[in-house]
């Protein structure tokens, strides 16, 4: 990777993300359990379209944070143990080439 990209934050985060799905690939964890999920679209959408899709996302994201907190109160309650999930959304302009096009 050119070091004007490797070293963008979006790069980096990129990385982070990736080095944490190869852990749990070495580690067995990727699909130790069948409701694990993973999934990308490319999709073509219009300004509205991608504005109502951000806005999903970041809803999406708020719902993640309010159940983590939820389930740290079942867990206190519980005292069950915490399954560690990572989770990687993102959304960003696709360049244009025939054989990605959906």
């Amino acid at each position: 990777m050119p070091k004007l990209i490797s070293e963008t934050s979006a790069w980096m985060d990129f990385e982070y993300l990736s080095d944490l799905v190869k852990e749990a690939m070495e580690a067995g964890t990727f699909d130790a359990r069948t409701d694990r999920h993973l999934t990308w679209s490319l999709l073509l959408l219009d300004r509205v379209g991608w504005g109502k899709l951000v806005d999903g996302l970041k809803t999406l994201r708020g719902f993640l944070l309010d159940e983590q907190q939820r389930a740290k109160v079942r867990m206190g309650n519980s005292g069950e143990q915490p399954l560690r999930m990572t989770i990687g959304m993102a959304a960003f302009e696709s360049p244009k080439t025939e054989e990605r096009e959906p």
